[in-house]
């Protein structure tokens, strides 16, 4: 940004810091390990897609104002946050998530599955469950 004659300076962004937030209260919940961890790589998710929508953003202001240099910076850093976003989606993919989802109703792996929505006639099959009463919170 010096090169347009900008100082370059940090600014505190209440978004981030929100999200933030809630990343630290995970880490204080009770949970199991592989629940944790599946918690953690959905907060890091959240925190990368407000960056994305942020460096995209910068980057069609930048191409508007023609401003090359800039743009070539912001879209470096911009597939650096999509490829930490898809290094996320790959760990919670590669078991994460089923992990931690059979530790929240481990019921439900020695249940047989059952037919779900209008694929079911084409094979699609997932767990049976049990109807659940949940309550409202004030």
């Amino acid at each position: 940004m010096e090169g347009l004659g900008e100082k370059v300076r940090g600014k505190h962004c209440d978004g981030i810091a929100g999200i933030i937030e809630e990343g630290k209260s995970v880490m204080e919940e009770d949970f199991d390990e592989t629940t944790l961890d599946a918690c953690l790589i959905a907060s890091g998710q959240r925190a990368e897609h407000y960056e994305i929508a942020a460096y995209g953003t910068l980057v069609a202001w930048a191409k508007a104002m023609e401003h090359t240099q800039a743009v070539a910076l912001l879209e470096e850093t911009l597939e650096e946050e999509k490829a930490a976003d898809e290094k996320l989606t790959s760990l919670a993919e590669a078991g994460i998530n089923q992990e931690a989802a059979e530790a929240a109703h481990p019921e439900r792996d020695s249940e047989e599955p059952q037919p779900v929505g209008r694929g079911a006639s084409r094979g699609s099959v997932r767990p049976a469950t049990r109807p659940v009463s949940r309550s409202k919170r004030s």
